[in-house]
């Protein structure tokens, strides 16, 4: 754990993560999450964080790219 010195001052993120893991059946919620970032003057970049993996039927343990 790093802890700043009492001298330091520390500064605002610049950078929203927005984390896509759930199947996306309306933009909307993630439109307003890019549209909050976009206004907010200290965000410079905004990180999409998607986990496209997607289970195979019948063995929710498993993804489809996987092997047998």
């Amino acid at each position: 754990m790093l802890i700043p010195s009492s001298g330091a001052q520390l500064k605002k993120a610049n950078l929203q993560e927005i984390k896509l893991f759930d199947p996306i059946i309306s933009a909307d919620a993630i439109l307003k999450e890019i549209l909050v970032a976009q206004k907010d003057k200290n965000i410079k970049d905004v990180l999409l964080n998607v986990d496209s993996r997607v289970q195979a039927q019948g063995d929710p343990s498993r993804s489809q790219g996987e092997k047998e």
